[in-house]
């Protein structure tokens, strides 16, 4: 395909039998007022995203999901965001499975990797879970002095029940590479104090290699955030964003 603008799926199932480069950004709801879920099948097919990824719908019930083969590709070449901005009280659902590789290059400045929704009024909030596990291999590459990695939505008025999740593959090999200057996980203030209204960041079964210069948990206003390992595999290296420090 050649057109230029964006991908949206607010329903049913897009699926590409061939490999696909597109300058545009790929949406799951082209409006975050869309309440229906979508599925991006890329069983068969890599493809290339030259844009953002942007996952806002909003339900609790209804899961976006991308299903990537043992062999695709998905490439993201902009900020990643998987949570809404709508001004409600909301929640977002995204799972990846079947295997493949998700690699997200993006060099720009304040590039974000973003689970959870950036907010402002007060009762209001986004509760968003990106299950990534059924992945073999996620490779997230963001600019190592200004690029920012955050498991939490962004509010500084205090809701219950919200909170982000963001589980790292554990499928396969199971590794995770971040390159970024900031991994947080809890910077924000929506934290009222409810049962389990925790950010988590849930470790895959393989490697995970972490190249941050500084990593955040737990550091906002009211937040409360976990880096913890999903079973009784898997390993961590954490570095600065050089790699080698």
């Amino acid at each position: 395909s050649s057109y230029s603008g964006a991908t949206s799926i607010n329903d049913g199932i897009l699926r590409f039998t061939a490999d696909q480069t597109l300058a545009g950004a790929l949406n799951f709801g082209s409006a975050n007022t869309i309440t229906t879920a979508g599925t991006l099948d890329l069983s068969n097919a890599s493809a290339t995203f030259g844009g953002a990824m942007l996952v806002q719908t909003d339900s609790a019930t209804n899961i976006n999901q991308l299903l990537l083969g043992a062999s695709e590709v998905l490439t993201i070449n902009g900020n990643v965001t998987i949570g809404t901005a709508r001004a409600a009280s909301t929640n977002t659902l995204f799972t990846a499975s079947g295997g493949g590789s998700m690699m997200v290059s993006n060099a720009a400045t304040n590039g974000v990797f973003a689970v959870g929704g950036a907010t402002t009024a007060a009762s209001v909030g986004n509760k968003a879970t990106a299950d990534l596990s059924g992945l073999s291999s996620l490779i997230i590459s963001l600019d190592p002095t200004t690029g920012v990695v955050r498991v939490n939505p962004t509010n500084g008025n205090n809701v219950s029940d919200k909170y982000s999740v963001l589980i790292l593959p554990a499928t396969g090999a199971g590794t995770t590479t971040i390159t970024a200057n900031l991994l947080d996980v809890g910077d924000s203030s929506q934290n009222n104090n409810a049962a389990g209204q925790v950010n988590q960041l849930v470790l895959g079964s393989g490697a995970s290699t972490f190249n941050v210069n500084t990593v955040n948990i737990g550091t906002g206003g009211r937040d409360v955030g976990a880096i913890t390992f999903g079973g009784g595999t898997g390993t961590l290296v954490l570095r600065a964003a050089d790699g080698s420090s």
